[in-house]
């Protein structure tokens, strides 16, 4: 019982943290460009693979003048990237002929160098057909969120400072853990349908290491975040246009309370964590911020990709039960019980 209460106590203390998981390649950069020019630079670090959306404007006016795309493997903060990127023509649209011509670049080139020491990003523009982009040779930025968030650290007091410092370490335990990932299954090709026996092997090594053997869930963790964060789709039984309506409604109950299990073995691994002395704590600390990763991914599974499959499932499992009305007696004095 003492062991429970501690648990919810640093459960209490970590959400009055408040910790946001932002960061190098997550995050939006502001850009001043030439001729009253200035650019946004969205960041989205996903599945492995780095998103950057470029939207151009001028004069301060909040009306983009051009929109560019392009998405790369992540390889880790201190590389150097090359976005091959392609512009969408929606904003374009809205503009006088002659303008459209001045911003058209089918295919820019952005390299991107992110510096961990000084949290600021290097821009550089090539093959580019647009006059501003071909101006902007390299840009240098720093991170205003980063500068912002230390200042107000440092103008804190005591509990500021701790909650800084617990949430730097789990933004550091997080990128670290999540560059394993990325490094070792980014480049792989989660695309099989085979990956789901990969995936169910993980949920029986997480099963057996619970009860006979802990750090067997190492394994399982691994195996398991592997398919929830880059099968491509994620789940593809449920998904009509893959396999059909037929085999969506077949495999619609089996696959729901798969993802229960899931999340009970991963809450399990958790509790688990913290049961069986500090040596054990330390064996399993990683499997279990992996377990945290896991669940938040299945519930941004569940509520993006199939959220009103869920609801259906609840519905039809609860049914619409029975109510008593009483009885009846028929003329042969049988007594029958009577439902509604």
């Amino acid at each position: 019982m003492r062991k429970f209460i501690t648990l919810c106590l640093i459960a209490l203390f970590a959400m009055g943290c408040k910790v946001k998981i932002e960061g190098p390649y997550n995050e939006t950069v502001h850009l001043t460009m030439p001729q009253n020019h200035t650019a946004k630079v969205h960041f989205s670090h996903e599945n492995g693979k780095v998103h950057a959306n470029v939207f151009l404007n001028k004069d301060g006016v909040d009306t983009y003048r051009a929109h560019y795309t392009g998405a790369v493997k992540y390889l880790g903060e201190k590389q150097t990237y090359v976005f091959p990127m392609e512009q969408v023509t929606y904003y374009m649209d809205k503009l006088p002929k002659k303008e459209r011509a001045f911003y058209t670049d089918p295919h820019p080139t952005m390299t991107v160098q992110y510096s961990p020491k000084s949290h600021a990003y290097t821009f550089q523009f090539s093959e580019s057909k647009c006059p501003i982009l071909q101006k902007a040779n390299t840009l240098s930025t720093g991170n205003e969120k980063w500068e912002e968030m230390e200042q107000e650290v440092k103008a804190g007091g005591f509990w500021t400072k701790v909650k800084y410092g617990i949430a730097k370490a789990v933004v550091f335990v997080h990128s670290k853990i999540q560059n394993g990932f990325d490094r070792t299954f980014g480049k792989l090709d989660f695309s099989s349908r085979w990956w789901f026996a990969f995936y169910l092997g993980g949920l029986l090594i997480m099963s057996i290491g619970l009860k006979l053997f802990t750090p067997l869930c190492w394994i399982g963790v691994i195996m398991q975040y592997a398919y929830l964060e880059y099968m491509s789709p994620p789940f593809f039984m449920l998904w009509p246009s893959i396999v059909g309506w037929g085999w969506m409604i077949l495999c619609l109950i089996p696959v729901v309370i798969i993802f229960c299990m899931d999340a009970i073995l991963c809450v399990s691994v958790i509790i688990s964590t913290f049961l069986n002395g500090f040596v054990n704590f330390l064996i399993m600390f990683i499997p279990m911020v992996i377990c945290i990763m896991s669940l938040y991914s299945l519930f941004h599974i569940a509520v993006t990709d199939h959220l009103e499959l869920i609801v259906f499932f609840i519905i039809g499992t609860l049914g619409g039960g029975k109510q008593y009305i009483g009885t009846f007696i028929d003329a042969n004095g049988n007594v029958w019980r009577l439902y509604r």
